[in-house]
């Protein structure tokens, strides 16, 4: 009897597994099918059933993840975000275990989130028309106050990079919270920028772009003298 009820766990064991990695490797697919539609159709373009036949998965399938296109939305902004967020907590970790300098980590911090603009810039003119062409979108997502979502640990890690900055005297004697914020409204600029113009055409690359706004963020706050 006991080996037998051994044996049923087991198996409803197994059961999830496959479960989740079956609904893990459809969540991928929808991803991958909802990013290639919004760079390619837009916001317009994009429908429930493109991404369900672009994903090869039923339209009934892509409603048992999402209600309706905003979810699509959202999913691929959190998704998009995930490895920026990832690496900018990493940073602001070690700067407050004394591991890393913090004016060196505030400089690669601006370029991981410049390289994340850059790569997602033709999904986010995408999810910026979306937002103009449907204002509940945008409420929702000012009504986004999960303090896990990808862009709210991005803004509250390179705020923890500045306050160390400050606490070091590394940057100058600025309200860190008033920095961020700063900082936060030309990287919104930026990827709107970045969104709505092929800079590439004017030769301007990823590089170009993301030292360019390092510099001219870290020669506002570095204080002088010290070296970045």
């Amino acid at each position: 009897y006991d080996q037998r009820n051994r044996e049923v766990t087991d198996g409803l064991k197994l059961s999830e597994r496959k479960r989740s990695l079956m609904e893990s490797v459809t969540r991928d697919a929808l991803y991958e099918a909802a990013v290639g539609l919004l760079r390619e159709e837009g916001w317009k373009g994009f429908t429930m059933g493109k991404l369900a036949a672009r994903a090869g998965v039923a339209k009934g399938t892509v409603y048992n993840y999402f209600d309706g296109k905003g979810d699509v939305l959202f999913f691929v902004m959190e998704r998009n975000g995930m490895r920026t967020a990832e690496a900018l907590k990493s940073l602001a970790d070690r700067v407050e275990a004394g591991e890393a300098d913090p004016v060196e980590a505030l400089g690669e911090a601006l370029q991981v989130a410049t390289s994340g603009m850059y790569r997602n810039r033709h999904v986010i003119a995408a999810i910026a028309r979306a937002f103009e062409d449907d204002p509940r979108l945008l409420a929702r997502k000012r009504s986004c106050q999960d303090p896990k979502h990808p862009l709210v640990t991005i803004r509250d890690s390179m705020l923890r990079i500045l306050e160390a900055g400050v606490r070091s005297g590394g940057l100058v004697e600025v309200d860190p919270r008033g920095a961020e914020a700063v900082i936060h409204c030309t990287m919104m600029g930026l990827g709107r920028l970045l969104a709505m113009e092929d800079r590439d055409s004017h030769g301007m690359g990823q590089e170009d772009i993301s030292s360019l706004l390092t510099g001219i963020i870290l020669h506002g706050l570095r204080r002088r003298g010290a070296e970045l």
